[in-house]
């Protein structure tokens, strides 16, 4: 029989972005966010990757789609939660786990102000955790 972990989706969503990285690893909790998110609500979820799609299409940036996209997501959860679609909780979920992301991506979002992030296929010589 399988075991539950004991711990929330919040605290699992810490502990997924908070681990060890190393330059060019990536790993701050857009997936995590995006597995919370499926596990809890898995219908609304499924638009989230073309929200995504978008987002990385229309830019060529995947920072810009995960400092845009996840607050998006969030918004669509929190509406949904007032309307009584779904449950508050998964609210407050994408309301933790947005700003957890959005303070991981702080050099990205630097960046992107910047002008310095680079598009996608055009590489760079900058680690993706700085």
């Amino acid at each position: 029989m399988p075991t539950k972990s004991r711990r929330s989706a919040p605290a699992r969503q810490s502990s997924a972005t908070s681990g060890p990285s190393s330059p060019g690893s990536g790993g701050r909790g857009v997936a995590s966010t995006y597995g919370g998110i499926l596990g809890l609500a898995p219908l609304i979820s499924l638009f989230f990757p073309l929200i995504g799609a978008v987002l990385v299409g229309a830019t060529r940036y995947v920072s810009f789609m995960s400092v845009v996209g996840v607050p998006i997501c969030a918004a669509i959860i929190c509406g949904l939660a007032i309307a009584g679609k779904t449950d508050p909780a998964f609210a407050w979920y994408s309301l933790f786990a947005t700003a957890l992301v959005e303070y991981k991506h702080i050099p990205n979002i630097r960046r992107l102000l910047n002008g310095t992030e680079p598009r996608i296929g055009q590489g760079g010589d900058r680690p993706a955790t700085g």
